[in-house]
């Protein structure tokens, strides 16, 4: 069953929508996320909590509340366009202070660690920080976009010319990340603006999504489905695809 959260939570007519399924093979959800609009402002988290290390369930859930309580102190009236980006930034960057905290109070969370997609949408510009492969598309008239850059072993081979898009996909090594959230003090997050127009729409996705559903379905589900049902029409593919993992999905659009 999807759990799913949807609402009023627009800005220039965009809503957002969002469900979490723990998929057929965990026997914990490690995933977390959150949005809302502050000011006029619309923010977006989701985390993946790793599911090989300690209480990957509390990183992610640690960073998701972490941010949503970041968001909902700066994104004042005041705060300007120019601020934005400094803004999405320094959210990441709390969180992964919040996780580390959060280990170094317990030892049962020691190692405890979470990928990040932070997002604030504002007068039609978009800004995304990431950590990690939890990933952020841009998907319009029939085209798909990768937003944000993965931090894992196979980017960089790609990025050398070592192994193609293709071969990442079976790579022995395609689950190793090389930056994470709650491991060290001083994370940088990748960041990237763009600007929207309204026939865009943007999907917030854990990898347990986006390892299973290809680019080709989920343009299908987007151009087929409204946001709600795209939703639950992405998760629900992902587990007819063997929902090995967890899966998270956020939608913001018309």
């Amino acid at each position: 069953m999807v759990v799913l959260d949807k609402g009023n939570k627009d800005v220039d007519t965009f809503v957002v929508y969002g469900g979490t399924n723990i998929g057929k093979k965990r026997l914990i959800n490690q995933d977390a996320f959150a949005f809302g609009k502050q000011n006029e402002k619309t923010w977006i988290v989701v985390c993946d909590g790793l599911g090989g290390e300690n209480a990957g369930e509390v990183a992610s859930k640690t960073a998701v509340d972490c941010v949503s309580a970041f968001m909902k102190e700066h994104l004042t009236s005041s705060l300007e366009h120019m601020e934005i980006k400094k803004t999405v930034i320094e959210s990441v960057e709390r969180a992964n202070e919040a996780v580390l905290k959060k280990a170094s109070e317990d030892e049962r969370f020691f190692g405890m660690s979470t990928t990040i997609v932070s997002l604030i949408f504002f007068g039609g510009l978009l800004h995304i920080a990431n950590v990690g492969d939890s990933r952020a598309y841009c998907i319009s008239n029939g085209i798909i976009e990768q937003l944000t850059k993965d931090h894992s072993v196979v980017q960089v081979l790609i990025d050398s010319g070592k192994i193609t898009k293709r071969e990442a996909k079976k790579h022995p090594s395609k689950n190793c990340l090389i930056k994470v959230l709650g491991l060290e003090p001083g994370v940088e997050p990748s960041y990237t603006c763009r600007q929207m127009s309204r026939e865009d729409k943007i999907l917030v996705c854990t990898d347990g999504l986006h390892d299973r559903v290809i680019k080709k379905e989920m343009v299908s589900v987007l151009e087929g489905f409204g946001l709600e049902e795209s939703v639950n029409e992405l998760i629900n593919i992902a587990l007819k695809h063997g929902g090995a993992d967890n899966i998270t999905a956020v939608l913001m659009g018309e």
